[in-house]
């Protein structure tokens, strides 16, 4: 056998390898190796080098390094302990050099992204810029890609894939699921003091960033269905939201008009009804014409939460009516925490419940966020949906709805506004 493949034996890479070890950790490679930790390995090779008798093989606990290194420097490759380790495994790289090495790639890298833009540095936590640093492929593109989008950020509302177009030529760089996107939150994030919104999705906490620099991942299909409501814009109403009212027309509104618009309330300074079924809602704004109203269709997308805000800086009150199951309770548990000003919650009572309930699949999953309930209406139904597993739903109380809405509105008189 040649000499090298003769090293090519297991017992040796795995001598190899303890010693590459060994010098990571302490940067010298001890004095003797044991033999007990190389119990399942053949080391029939290594006696046979070593030039030790069988019998006294049998009885040998360790070996001297020394005499390790003494053989191979009489063998046919010459080596000394630190070229078999180099020739088995690899150079010798000890602890400290390698942090060593490594702070001195990150300054490097520190360095480089500076170039693409200094806020990146001011801006972004050393966690942060560490897992950047960290990745496996070359994340200085990114910085790169970023730091032309900082120069060009938009002062009028753009979609993102434009913006995405018209800095870097590909629509889809600053999608917030690639890199590119992802280190461009970060920054934004930082740059910013968001408005507080309570337990918003992190989706919901994206699209928010991006809007406050006039940047929309997705406003064409991002809307909310309104009725009798009316935005103002510098002060001045907005003509095609006072003719919808005028019409008495229901509209899907894009996230973008809803931007647009400085303020937004009611058309006759009534409460506004948020109503969560979308059949529901059709129902009662043909048996309601003059209350205004929304439909939120379920778990709020942005332009919901954006008009909302709107709604509040008008200082408009809102009334939100969901199902009685625990998307339903959660939904409106949020409303009230975001909005404690200007939300309540309407018809979801214990009473509906029970006149609505039926028999449903209800996870663990959804029994244990109901947990998370505050409001002490709202905790009754909880309670009862964690006690029968059972789900109340809007149909199913649309009567008592339509009666509840009779009544309390009736203490509000229609107030048109006019142009």
């Amino acid at each position: 056998m040649a000499p090298y493949q003769f090293f090519k034996q297991p017992i040796f890479k795995e001598i190899g390898l303890m010693l590459h070890h060994r010098y990571y950790l302490n940067e010298n490679f001890g004095k003797s190796i044991g033999l007990k930790r190389f119990s399942g390995i053949d080391q029939e090779p290594l006696r046979q080098f070593l030039g030790i008798t069988t019998l006294k093989w049998s009885t040998q606990k360790s070996i001297s390094l020394d005499l390790f290194e003494e053989n191979l420097l009489r063998s046919a490759v010459h080596w000394s302990l630190e070229e078999f380790v180099n020739q088995l495994v690899g150079p010798l790289v000890s602890k400290s050099n390698e942090l060593t090495l490594q702070e001195e790639k990150y300054r490097l890298f520190l360095d480089r992204i500076d170039q693409s833009h200094p806020l990146f540095q001011k801006n972004l936590t050393e966690k942060q810029l560490k897992s950047w640093f960290n990745r496996e492929d070359d994340s200085i593109i990114y910085f790169e890609q970023v730091g032309l989008a900082l120069e060009q950020l938009p002062r009028d509302y753009t979609r993102l894939p434009v913006f995405s177009y018209q800095v870097t030529k590909n629509a889809h760089t600053f999608d917030v699921e690639n890199p590119a996107g992802k280190l461009l939150i970060q920054l934004l994030t930082a740059l910013i003091e968001t408005e507080e919104v309570v337990n918003l999705s992190k989706v919901e906490e994206e699209n928010d960033v991006l809007k406050q620099f006039f940047l929309l991942r997705d406003d064409i299909n991002n809307y909310v269905t309104i009725y009798g409501l009316i935005g103002y814009k510098k002060k001045q109403m907005s003509q095609m939201w006072y003719h919808a009212c005028l019409e008495k027309s229901s509209w899907n509104v894009p996230l973008k008009e809803i931007l647009k618009m400085d303020t937004i309330e009611s058309m006759n300074q009534r409460p506004i009804l948020i109503v969560e079924n979308s059949g529901i809602y059709s129902i009662l704004i043909d048996h309601f014409t003059d209350i205004p109203m929304i439909c939120s269709s379920g778990q709020f997308s942005n332009a919901v939460w954006q008009l909302l805000r709107k709604l509040e800086k008008s200082n408009q009150q809102f009334l939100y009516v969901g199902d009685l199951d625990p998307d339903g309770l959660l939904m409106a548990q949020k409303i009230i925490d975001a909005f404690p000003e200007n939300a309540r919650i309407f018809s979801m009572s214990l009473e509906n419940y029970q006149s609505s309930r039926e028999r449903a699949d209800i996870s663990d999953q959804q029994v244990k966020k109901l947990r998370g309930i505050k409001d002490s209406e709202l905790k009754k139904i909880a309670d009862e949906i964690e006690k029968t597993k059972e789900k109340g739903y809007q149909e199913g109380f649309l009567e008592e709805l339509i009666s509840e809405i009779e009544v309390y509105y009736s203490a509000y008189k229609v107030k048109p506004k006019g142009n």
